[in-house]
């Protein structure tokens, strides 16, 4: 009996060594990567905002004599790279709202953009960044 306790001895304290690390690790991984996914979340929402906005400005401001249109377009690319670089590749509403925001550019920048394509394209933005978003909150909420 003796014999039996010195070699299960171990092999339990080894078990329950690897139980308290894994939730010892669980427990980190949760209490790193719920912060960067918010901070992501918010970064996203952010950028998207500013870049809607501006281009609304810009698109308001066409058929006025706006010196600083240069400037805005320019703000207007560095905000799409920005989201273009946050945003996976290999997701496909990440793919759909780089897409829209080009068509968006693309349309500010030769002037092809009614004022109907605008508001559509404005709410499919909308909707696309809202699922991204939603997806991730939800990614957080179950880490927890």
């Amino acid at each position: 009996m003796a014999l039996l306790s010195v070699l299960l001895s171990p092999l339990v304290a080894l078990a329950i060594s690897r139980r308290a690390n894994a939730n010892a690790l669980r427990v980190a991984k949760k209490n790193i990567i719920a912060p960067m996914r918010q901070r992501w979340i918010d970064s996203v929402r952010d950028t998207v905002a500013e870049l809607t906005s501006l281009m609304h400005h810009y698109y308001v401001a066409e058929g006025d004599d706006h010196s600083d249109g240069e400037e805005s377009l320019k703000k207007i690319h560095f905000l799409e790279r920005r989201l273009s670089l946050l945003l996976n590749p290999q997701e496909e509403h990440h793919k759909r709202l780089v897409a829209l925001f080009r068509q968006v550019i693309h349309s500010l920048e030769f002037q092809h953009l009614g004022e109907m394509d605008m508001a559509r394209l404005d709410s499919e933005v909308i909707a696309c960044t809202q699922m991204i978003l939603k997806s991730e909150w939800q990614r957080v909420k179950d880490e927890e």
